[in-house]
C-alpha cells in the first residue's frame, strides 16, 4: 500500500448514521480488493466529527474509491455537512505487533524538517529501535504529507495515553528533540472501532 488517506467529515447529528458511512467505506474497500480501512476514529484535537484512515495503492485508486462510496451511500450522503481528505505517501513502514487489538488511540505527529530528508532515516530507525518489543505501542511509520505544508508525518497507535507518554518521555530523554524539527504539530484521535490491518 503506497498511500494512506485520512477522510474526515461532519454530520448534522454526530451519532446518527455514522456507522452506515463507515461500513459503506469498508464495503467499497473490500470490493476493490486492493484497499482497506484501518478504523473509525473520533478526532480529539480538531473540530471534525469522524475520521477514517484508508490504505490504497495510488491517488487514482483513492478517487475511484470515493466515487464508488458516494454512489453506494446515495441519499445518506445528505447527512454529511462537511468533508475533507488528507493524503500521506508512505516512506518507511513498520509492521504491526501481534497486540494490535489493544490499540485505542492515534498520535499523528507532523513535522517541518529542515533539510527535508537529511537525517530523517536515522530518526525513523531510532524510533523503531526505541519502540521495538513494546506491546502497547505501534510506531506505524513515516509518511510524506501530500496536501499539507509539512515535510513528514509519523503515526503512533497506542493503548493508553499514560503508556504513550511514558514511552515518549524515555524516547525524548534518549534522543532529545532533533534540531532539524522547526515546527511540530500533534493530532490525536480515539479509535471508535477496532484497529485492523486486513
Amino acid at each position: 500500500m503506497a498511500v494512506l488517506v485520512e477522510y474526515l467529515w461532519n454530520q448534522k447529528k454526530r451519532y446518527e448514521g455514522f456507522n452506515d458511512i463507515y461500513e459503506n467505506f469498508r464495503d467499497v474497500c473490500k470490493d476493490d480488493g486492493e484497499s482497506k480501512t484501518l478504523g473509525l476514529c473520533k478526532p480529539h484535537s480538531e473540530a471534525w466529527n469522524w475520521a477514517i484512515f484508508i490504505e490504497t495503492n495510488s491517488m487514482e485508486s483513492w478517487h475511484n474509491l470515493l466515487d464508488q462510496f458516494d454512489s453506494k451511500l446515495g441519499k445518506k450522503c445528505e447527512s454529511i455537512t462537511q468533508n475533507f481528505f488528507r493524503v500521506y505517501q508512505r516512506f518507511e513502514y513498520n509492521p504491526p505487533p501481534k497486540t494490535i487489538h489493544k490499540m485505542r488511540f492515534l498520535n499523528l505527529e507532523l513535522d517541518v524538517w529542515e533539510g527535508i530528508d537529511v537525517g530523517i532515516k536515522e530518526y525513523f530507525n531510532a524510533h523503531v529501535k526505541m519502540f521495538d518489543g513494546l506491546e502497547n505501542i505501534w510506531f506505524m511509520g513515516q509518511y510524506v504529507p501530500v496536501n499539507e505544508n509539512y515535510n513528514w508525518a509519523h503515526f503512533y497507535w497506542y493503548d493508553t495515553q499514560r503508556n504513550f507518554s511514558e514511552a515518549s518521555e524515555i524516547c525524548y530523554r534518549a534522543m532529545g528533540r532533533p534540531n532539524r524539527i522547526k515546527i511540530l504539530v500533534a493530532r490525536t484521535y480515539e479509535l471508535y472501532s477496532p484497529l485492523t490491518t486486513d
